[in-house]
């Protein structure tokens, strides 16, 4: 995603509706966007000194490596 994290909106819904739409936010910021394993933020390699930077996406270390990503932290 262009943010990084997972976004999802709702119209109506309670309180617990809201709780688990954060706790699923949390916890995607953290699984691979391809693969589901344990991931971070990452954002191209090539781009991370240039004044515009890539999107920032969650990658597992593998497909991190093998896309020229590296952890944004």
């Amino acid at each position: 995603s262009k943010f990084g994290s997972f976004r999802y909106y709702v119209e109506g819904g309670d309180e617990s509706t809201q709780k688990l739409i954060e706790d699923a936010t949390e916890r995607a910021k953290h699984i691979c966007e391809l693969t589901g394993k344990e991931g971070r933020m990452c954002t191209n390699a090539a781009e991370k000194t240039r004044s515009y930077r890539s999107p920032h996406v969650v990658l597992c270390e593998e497909q991190a490596k093998e896309m020229g990503y590296v952890p944004v932290d």
